[in-house]
């Protein structure tokens, strides 16, 4: 698989999946520059019966396809390519996401891939390990690399129908969801960030997989109270403790409105909204950017007003 980039985003990068029948020509043109042309592969190892079988992709910047990418049935994802004057500006960081966003929604619960050696510093940032010793491949050095993927949750809901959440573990596995999803940025405002909800692996291990994508990307959180988070010593507070910067916890030095309770924001799309303070009772959507930029429009306002709790930072871990 070929150089990438260092996952920086700077130009705004549409996915897709391609198919060979209708976008084979695009796919050709793209591995015959890169592979071909600029890395010398004999064409006879270029092409093979796989493509006529794997599930390719696409990336485009404004409008023209600038990225490839194939995974075959078995799971290997290759031929991954970014045309040179779109490297380094984050297409191969938008594309990785984009496929491992849809691979679980295809029925695969792993990926595996030969990258080449100087590509594996960027197949890292996406949670890939290195597997087995260094072999040549194409007469380029390659290493096996594979990792699991999380399951599919796309039935929860698609586009922006509401979800009715009514127990802590809708709760709970939507605000997974959405921060899996999460490409740039989470804002969470809660009381004290709801262990039941926040406290555990998977959505630590979300928020810092979303931090090790770029370190551009941001986490916010904004709570009422900071002492249950260091009564428990909270795995988000950790996070913070560690973390440079992208991830930040204030504490409320106002009285916002009552009504506002717990929500969370990812990106500028998705929302979890708690609707009552007493019970797990709330609404969510994967898309929904109208009624995520009014809360992120509260939230950014109570964020301006908001002061760092000393505290937070002198905490022992």
């Amino acid at each position: 698989m070929s150089e990438t980039d260092d996952g920086l985003d700077f130009n705004p990068v549409r996915s897709m999946i391609a198919d060979w029948q209708t976008e084979g020509l695009i796919l050709r043109d793209i591995r015959t520059t890169v592979f071909i042309e600029e890395q010398k592969v004999p064409a006879e190892l270029e092409w093979d019966e796989e493509d006529s079988t794997s599930v390719h992709f696409l990336a485009f910047v404004d409008n023209e396809p600038v990225a490839c990418a194939r995974l075959t049935p078995d799971g290997q994802l290759g031929r991954m390519a970014v045309l040179k004057p779109h490297r380094r500006n984050g297409v191969g960081s938008a594309l990785m996401r984009f496929i491992l966003l849809e691979s679980p929604k295809l029925g695969f619960s792993s990926l595996f891939l030969h990258a080449q050696t100087e590509a594996i510093p960027f197949y890292k940032n996406f949670e890939f390990q290195t597997e087995g010793d260094i072999f040549v491949e194409a007469n380029i050095d390659h290493q096996r690399m594979g990792r699991m993927l999380p399951p599919d949750r796309s039935h929860i809901a698609s586009g922006s129908d509401i979800i009715r959440l009514e127990s802590m573990e809708a709760f709970r596995e939507q605000s997974l969801l959405l921060a899996e999803n999460a490409r740039h940025k989470l804002a969470i405002f809660s009381d004290h960030l709801d262990p039941a909800l926040y406290n555990h692996e998977d959505f630590t291990s979300a928020v810092l997989t979303l931090t090790k994508r770029s370190r551009f990307n941001k986490v916010r959180i904004l709570v009422r109270e900071t002492k249950p988070l260091l009564d428990c010593g909270h795995r988000l507070l950790r996070l913070y403790q560690r973390s440079n910067g992208q991830i930040d916890i204030r504490k409320l030095t106002i009285n916002p409105n009552q009504n506002i309770h717990e929500f969370l924001l990812s990106d500028d799309c998705g929302i979890v909204h708690r609707q009552d303070e007493k019970y797990y009772r709330g609404i969510s959507y994967l898309e929904h950017r109208g009624r995520v930029k009014q809360e992120l429009e509260a939230f950014d306002e109570m964020w301006n007003r908001a002061a760092t709790d000393p505290e937070l930072k002198r905490l022992t871990v």
